[in-house]
């Protein structure tokens, strides 16, 4: 798993990234990225939110444990999952399932993405 950051404007390397569409199509073991750059920080803002959430948003993380939970009075379930980064931390992470994710292609079975 890589451990370091990505900048806010990374965009996914086709040879080694592939794009979930819904983050209902997250699994235990994926290796994430949110796709969405606008959830990421910038380099900009040195605040102490600025950089948690560049802690949390701007590294890959594995999917430990996932829970997705519907909610009907809005349209779309919220996704919650346990992330593991690579120093050794974790943290809950949820999110609408609107939003897409990068995912590491050799996090997951090649038949995951139509491949052999």
């Amino acid at each position: 798993m890589e451990g370091l950051f990505v900048d806010r404007d990374y965009v996914m390397n086709p040879e080694f990234d592939e794009v979930l569409f819904s983050g209902t199509d997250l699994r235990v073991g994926m290796v994430v990225l949110i796709e969405d750059a606008l959830m990421r920080e910038g380099s900009f803002d040195r605040s102490s939110y600025s950089e948690a959430r560049r802690r949390e948003a701007n590294r890959w993380c594995t999917v430990e444990r996932i829970e997705v939970r519907p909610r009907p009075e809005h349209g779309s379930a919220l996704v919650k999952f346990l992330a593991a980064y690579a120093d050794g931390t974790k943290c809950l992470r949820s999110y609408d399932a609107s939003y897409g994710w990068l995912v590491k292609k050799d996090s997951v079975a090649p038949s995951t993405f139509g491949g052999a």
